[in-house]
């Protein structure tokens, strides 16, 4: 019985996935987010090829990918990614909020369209949700639940 209420009482880690082409970007998402309490970084990509291998090789439970990325764009890699990877919650990070943006990736089966411009703490509870499958509101964010509802 001990091992029960001790497995119960142990929290569930996210792992997360971060791609972007911005060093500091990278940087500071793992080191915020590594900080927060039930997720844990475990890989990079600088671009959407090296994050397609990464990702494959070792499937986290949320990628966070930026559209706009050299070589093979956030776009294209999520088409690669929700073909091969079902089950794993995509989410954007771009500081574009442009509606061409939001649409091709939500079509190329992103989960979630989230603005760089959040906070850390909005974020984790961003990515939390998405796990959870719980519905959260955030004005940084487009779900795929809200463009389905505006078709």
């Amino acid at each position: 019985m001990g091992n029960c209420i001790q497995s119960q009482m142990k929290k569930k880690i996210t792992t997360v996935f971060i791609a972007d082409d911005h060093p500091l970007i990278r940087l500071g998402l793992r080191l915020s987010l590594g900080q927060i309490e039930g997720i844990q970084i475990v890989g990079e990509a600088i671009d959407g090829y090296s994050a397609i291998d990464k990702i494959r090789q070792a499937p986290p439970d949320v990628a966070l990918v930026d559209v706009d990325m050299p070589g093979l764009s956030g776009t294209s890699a999520i088409r690669v990614l929700r073909k091969t990877l079902p089950h794993m919650k995509i989410i954007v990070l771009s500081t574009y909020h442009n509606e061409d943006y939001i649409r091709e990736t939500m079509e190329a089966g992103a989960d979630g369209y989230v603005l760089k411009n959040i906070d850390v703490d909005g974020l984790a509870d961003i990515i939390k949700s998405f796990v959870d499958g719980t519905i959260i509101f955030s004005p940084y964010m487009i779900s795929r639940r809200d463009e389905q509802a505006a078709s």
